[in-house]
């Protein structure tokens, strides 16, 4: 495929989850077996389109997205119908494999698009609550959690600028980021060969000799009271104009264990500097020895790209909004919010747009050019057709 485009359209965009790969899926995962409407592609479609029109979707908007005379004409299934109960059944009921393989071609597709495959791999949890009237599972978060609260945690992946991971947690045990994030980090095997980066909430030393040996490189912040043995200094090197820490020593080191201590303990660079605007002292611990002390600094300060993401799926996808309660549609709707948000970052990329926010704003838009397009040619170019055609 191209890569480095610069300019594309909604309409070329699409073009790229070609329908018939969408076939392969459905057969792969027998997604339509002893269902004879709301088929598998047609639930993609409708919520793919009920995310991109809507900032907050429900049942009752997919209801009405669904009968209405833009769904028929841009998905071409002018006689489909369904009520807000047989969405919520479908959804709670639908294999989550399809939606998953469609977003992992999805991701393929846009990440090789946009020249990304060898871009720092980012992982971080976002928290989203929940009604316990609603939800009898997930966690309960602090001593002083009110009963009316429980949470999900999502856990994500962030290759570049898209989402290459994700997983639902909803155990009381998974609150710990040295269980979740460990597990995104050796599940993903895309990140092996490439450089990882994650926050100080995983802190399991364990793990850190298992990336070595599992050669992921990764990047993180240590704690200023980390034990270790120093072997060696490292000769620190000038600072950088753009740096906004200064390194004070650049250290090879061992990780200290109380006991049982690991038979073949690798070597780690531990950074220590200070940030420039605070004066607040902050380690770097890295299993890199060829990166330079302030190349690792800079790649735990992009870090922050993941954050910025998880905004984007809170004010402009609203995952914080759980359109299904059962934990089958919690998963297909979380695919199919993934699947979209690399289609609006995509396309916010190409375009050079400014924000998500204007992003999907300008992919609704040209969506919606796509509808009269299509309903024109539908007409035959005799507009007088239309009510025929397409009034619910």
């Amino acid at each position: 495929c191209s890569v480095g485009i610069i300019g594309m359209r909604v309409k070329e965009l699409l073009q790229l989850i070609p329908e018939e790969q969408l076939e392969v899926f459905g057969v792969e995962t027998k997604v339509d077996h002893q269902v004879k409407k709301l088929s598998g592609h047609i639930m993609f479609q409708l919520i793919l389109f009920s995310m991109i029109n809507r900032k907050r979707i429900s049942l009752r908007v997919m209801e009405e997205f669904l009968k209405s005379s833009s769904f028929r004409a841009l998905s071409n299934h002018p006689e489909i119908d369904g009520k807000f109960n047989s969405l919520s059944d479908r959804i709670a009921l639908i294999r989550p494999e399809y939606f998953e393989k469609i977003y992992y071609y999805v991701y393929d597709t846009f990440s090789k698009y946009l020249n990304e495959k060898d871009s720092i791999h980012r992982y971080d949890s976002t928290m989203v609550a929940v009604s316990s009237k609603l939800f009898t599972e997930g966690m309960r978060v602090g001593r002083t959690a009110g009963k009316d609260k429980k949470q999900f945690k999502f856990t994500f992946g962030l290759h570049g600028s898209l989402p290459s991971y994700m997983e639902v947690f909803k155990d009381q045990i998974h609150l710990s980021e040295d269980i979740t994030l460990n597990k995104a980090i050796l599940e993903d095997k895309k990140n092996r060969n490439h450089i990882v980066v994650f926050d100080r909430g995983l802190r399991a030393k364990k793990a850190f000799e298992k990336y070595s040996i599992e050669e992921i490189v990764f990047v993180t912040r240590a704690s200023t009271n980390i034990s270790h043995d120093k072997i060696q200094s490292k000769p620190l090197q000038a600072k950088p104009a753009n740096a906004t820490v200064t390194i004070s020593e650049d250290l090879v080191i061992k990780l200290k264990y109380d006991r049982p201590v690991p038979k073949n303990r690798g070597d780690f660079r531990l950074i220590k500097a200070t940030i420039d605007q605070t004066g607040e002292e902050i380690f770097f611990l890295s299993n890199s020895q060829e990166l330079s002390a302030y190349e690792i600094a800079m790649i735990y300060k992009s870090r922050w790209e993941i954050e910025i993401f998880f905004k984007f799926l809170k004010q402009e996808l609203n995952i914080e909004h759980l359109v299904s309660r059962d934990p089958n549609g919690i998963r297909v709707m979380m695919y199919m919010t993934l699947i979209t948000s690399i289609l609006i970052i995509a396309f916010r990329k190409l375009n050079k747009l400014t924000s998500y926010k204007i992003a999907k704003l300008r992919f609704a838009l040209e969506l919606e050019n796509s509808v009269i397009a299509q309903i024109v040619l539908l007409c035959g170019g005799d507009l007088s057709k239309f009510n025929e055609l397409f009034d619910p």
